[in-house]
């Protein structure tokens, strides 16, 4: 699965700055807003590439 995600520099940027995060120790409340903002970009991304596939396949 991490060679589908690193062929994806953005996604998988985002998954690495996320791990980072969540492995902190003392993980404070600007740690908690990083993290949301990363949260939704890596919604939307993958949103975007399941979109693309579906209509990929259709054609």
């Amino acid at each position: 699965m991490d060679t589908v995600m690193m062929g994806h520099s953005l996604l998988w940027e985002v998954i690495k700055q996320r791990e980072a995060l969540y492995a902190k120790v003392n993980f404070t409340d600007e740690d908690g807003l990083k993290a949301s903002e990363l949260e939704e970009t890596f919604e939307t991304v993958i949103i975007l590439f399941f979109c693309f596939l579906f209509f990929r396949l259709q054609k």
